[in-house]
């Protein structure tokens, strides 16, 4: 699965996200199809005929590899469109592998069954500049059809603290060495419902700090604050969740 966390990056690998479908022969590592962070990957399983020695055989492992273009957490999002089997069918599904260089699972939860109709997102860390394999295979010989999609993927920041004076606040989130950017969002309570913002304001801090003060405030008024994370990666930019809001009371004098 694909986690991606914390770093500090010195180097980057240019991509280019697009849609594909698997090639053959990709039925093992030697053989993988190369694609890119960002790309939907469409591919299948099961009985294959080739045109060239005129035989029919059973496709049951499909290879793909990726170079890391940032360090960080990766989530792989799966679906099986189309198959052969029973969607209760226990312990038969379509295997997402994950695995390094050498070989290895990446991550605790890098294997895991997709039924069809049924997205499981998972996520792993991967270091910029490295391969890592995507190994799509079938817990029993069927056909099958399915697409996956690998991208980064952002954890929340969390608001640890709120200090108000006459028309200024300064708010103080846990910081996130992932981020580019952060977006922090105010609005009066009458701007807020179950439903979400329905206006405010929306600031911008640096990614080397952990705090920022807003300005120009009313007095004597309350006021809603939260703040998320922003990252770009090679001209895409990915936001995480907003944080939980923060009531912010601004003082009389």
């Amino acid at each position: 699965m694909i986690i991606i966390s914390t770093f500090m990056l010195l180097s980057t690998v240019t991509v280019s996200a697009k849609t594909i479908s698997e090639h053959e022969p990709n039925d093992e590592y030697s053989k993988s199809n190369t694609i890119n962070v960002g790309d939907k990957v469409y591919g299948q399983l099961g009985t294959r005929y080739s045109s060239d020695n005129g035989y029919s055989r059973i496709d049951r492992d499909d290879y793909f590899v990726f170079t890391a273009p940032e360090s960080g957490y990766i989530k792989l999002n799966a679906f099986v469109y189309e198959s052969d089997f029973e969607s209760d069918q226990i312990g038969v599904g379509t295997i997402f592998d994950v695995r390094n260089n050498a070989g290895k699972k990446i991550g605790w939860n890098a294997t895991y069954e997709v039924y069809p109709k049924k997205n499981i997102p998972v996520k792993f860390y991967v270091r910029c500049g490295k391969k890592y394999y995507v190994n799509v295979y079938t817990t029993i010989p069927m056909d099958c059809k399915y697409y996956f999609k690998i991208d980064y993927t952002i954890d929340k920041t969390k608001i640890t603290k709120v200090k108000a004076k006459k028309t200024s606040a300064k708010v103080t989130w846990k910081k996130k060495n992932e981020a580019s950017y952060y977006q922090i969002r105010y609005a009066s309570p009458s701007s807020y419902s179950r439903f979400g913002w329905t206006k405010g304001k929306t600031i911008k801090a640096s990614r080397n700090t952990s705090s920022k003060t807003i300005t120009k405030l009313k007095k004597k008024h309350s006021y809603y604050v939260t703040v998320r994370v922003v990252r770009v990666v090679q001209g895409k930019t990915y936001y995480s969740g907003w944080s939980g809001k923060k009531l912010i009371k601004t003082k009389k004098k």
